[in-house]
């Protein structure tokens, strides 16, 4: 066995010594075309650059600690200009669910969604994703570690044929300031109509202030018939829409608190948005 590692590394040795005297005659050989061809000289110098960007990229991996190596599903021509080429290396298909999310609070543009299960044994590893909807590219985004078995859920793109509205009912809502504390009475109505083809279902997120504070009163709240009322304030239903058809619900509440408690919330702003920072932009309404 000693023998055969010593014929080994002779051979090695051996293989080196060639690889560099190839080199040096090759450089040799360029430099002596490049002074009769300019354009020679340049394809030279740019084929060195990518060398160099080459070399840069495996030391950087070489520094990750570990590597691996993957059976491509087909051939790749590797390009000669540096530019990365992607090569296929798995295929699986996933369970889906597909949604439409809207928060008109936020935004007025309702966005498709797709909750997916990992059902193979392999993880999907952490990274920018490149994301189509029968056949077109609707965008790109990120994904996090997913295990095996593991639900994860993508972006894929805005509804347009969703026209969402949240607006403030100015008849039904009021502001009262009294001489020690103020009303405030709000009325949001959301609407959406489906300018589509097909019926299409959706998920509505809007929210009604979580009260905490001893000094503020919240009364007279009114839901869209059929949603739930988390804890946190957050006011959820779904609505199924028809081709053509406009809906629309109202979100509305009282609240109740000592005057100048926004002015206060103004002065002491630090971090998350805090109830009398959600006071004072009620009051900006009016």
């Amino acid at each position: 066995m000693a023998g055969s590692g010593q014929g080994l590394g002779k051979v090695m040795k051996r293989m080196g010594a060639s690889f560099g005297r190839a080199t040096s005659s090759y450089n040799i050989q360029n430099a002596i075309v490049s002074k009769s061809k300019p354009k020679w000289s340049q394809n030279i110098a740019r084929q060195r650059t990518i060398q160099t960007r080459a070399l840069a990229s495996f030391t950087k991996l070489r520094k990750r600690g570990t590597t691996a190596h993957f059976v491509a599903l087909s051939p790749r021509t590797v390009r000669a200009d540096g530019k990365p080429v992607r090569v296929p290396i798995a295929k699986a298909s996933f369970p889906i669910t597909a949604r439409v999310v809207a928060v008109p609070e936020v935004s007025l543009n309702a966005v498709r969604t797709a909750e997916l299960l990992n059902s193979t044994e392999q993880p999907i590893l952490p990274g920018k994703v490149a994301l189509f909807a029968n056949g077109a590219f609707v965008g790109r985004t990120e994904l996090a570690f997913v295990a095996p078995g593991e639900k994860f859920t993508v972006f894929l793109g805005v509804n347009d044929r969703l026209k969402l509205g949240r607006a403030l009912d100015r008849k039904r809502s009021s502001i009262d300031r009294g001489s020690k504390r103020t009303e405030i009475k709000v009325s949001f109505v959301i609407s959406a109509q489906n300018l589509g083809k097909r019926p299409v279902t959706v998920a509505f997120t809007d929210r009604v202030p979580a009260v905490q504070d001893e000094d503020i009163d919240l009364d007279d709240v009114i839901i869209p018939k059929g949603a739930k009322r988390q804890r946190d304030g957050l006011v959820k239903w779904t609505a199924t829409i028809k081709p053509g058809q406009r809906l629309s619900w109202r979100i509305e509440y009282q609240i109740e608190y000592p005057r100048g408690l926004a002015n206060k919330s103004r002065r002491k702003r630090r971090g998350q948005p805090s109830m009398r920072d959600e006071i004072s932009t009620l009051e900006s309404l009016f």
